[in-house]
């Protein structure tokens, strides 16, 4: 803050001096020693009043205000923003004031490792719940592409030295539809050795008899499920309970709980998983 000031004051006191010599400078500029011979003078500066030299000044302190304020903005790293007052006193001694107020903080910008490039939040995506590190949208639905490409289906974080795994959740909005169903069967692959199943998590899956993975048997699993429909423990048949109590009695003949999918008993006549 000190050597802040310090400089602040410094360039007041010069500016002062610039603009008096400037200005004189002009008053002075096109006069020489004949115009002096002609008008009978010895090469003094000619008369002003105190209210054309006061308007003058005042002039050139506005030139050259702006001059210092481009400089010193060119040389500072940090925005500053300069305000120039003046006196409007006639006197010969005007002075004139800098004060410099820090700009606006700029928008901050995320650096994207991937095009090397900084671009606003807006444009910028994070992927993964293990690590906060945010790249362009566009820069990673190319990298989770490529990745998927490769046959890889563990797709780490792109920073340098990060081992967190981009959730394909978080990428979803970002990736091609084509490109998500492929990394979700890349996945499935790797981790329970059988092909994509969409709506229905592997444990539910590895439940599932080896005649109810076809893709239209998973559909109906996942319709199930979004309407609450229960199983029967014994055939498999879906019942859908539209009223009365949660005794079910399948049409097998196996009489079932509606809330907890166990065999009824009389214990179940007031099951709390309903």
């Amino acid at each position: 803050m000190a050597s802040g000031s310090s400089s602040s004051n410094d360039a007041a006191a010069d500016l002062t001096v610039l603009v008096d010599d400037f200005y004189f400078s002009v008053l002075s500029h096109g006069r020489n020693d004949d115009d002096d011979a002609a008008d009978g003078d010895d090469g003094e500066l000619f008369p002003i009043s105190d209210e054309k030299y006061a308007s003058e000044l005042q002039l050139q302190e506005v030139i050259m205000s702006s001059s210092v304020a481009a400089t010193t903005a060119r040389s500072s790293s940090a925005p500053v923003i300069f305000i120039g007052e003046c006196s409007s006193s006639h006197a010969a001694s005007s002075s004139f004031r800098l004060t410099s107020i820090p700009a606006a903080a700029a928008t901050t910008l995320v650096f994207c490792k991937i095009c090397m490039d900084a671009v606003p939040p807006s444009a910028a995506h994070r992927a993964s719940r293990g690590c906060d590190h945010a790249f362009c949208a566009a820069c990673l639905a190319g990298y989770v592409s490529a990745k998927i490409q490769e046959r890889i289906a563990d797709v780490r974080c792109p920073e340098e030295r990060c081992r967190g795994a981009l959730d394909p959740e978080l990428c979803q909005g970002i990736l091609p539809r084509e490109v998500f169903d492929r990394w979700g069967a890349a996945l499935c692959e790797a981790m329970c050795a059988v092909p994509w199943h969409a709506g229905v998590d592997c444990a539910a899956y590895k439940k599932l008899g080896k005649g109810d993975r076809g893709k239209e048997d998973l559909l109906l699993v996942e319709m199930a499920k979004g309407k609450k429909w229960k199983r029967c423990p014994k055939c498999k048949y879906f019942v859908e309970k539209s009223q009365g109590c949660l005794h079910i009695t399948c049409r097998c003949g196996f009489e079932f709980c509606y809330g907890c999918g166990g065999q009824w008993g009389v214990t179940h006549a007031s099951c709390s998983t309903a």
